[in-house]
């Protein structure tokens, strides 16, 4: 997949997955949007620390 390419990367489960973040951000282009859906707390923490 080209880099910076899509305009929204949807993460259903597997947040705690390493790397995923990083992968999914550099798949979006400028003013794209990454949505996530966690259930657990793991995932609620994961999260938190991506967004900081």
């Amino acid at each position: 997949m080209k880099s910076g390419c899509l305009l929204t990367v949807f993460i259903g489960r597997g947040v705690t997955a390493t790397g995923l973040f990083d992968v999914c951000w550099e798949a979006l282009r400028a003013g794209g949007r990454l949505v996530a859906n966690v259930v657990t707390v793991e995932g609620e923490q994961t999260l938190f620390q991506w967004h900081e």
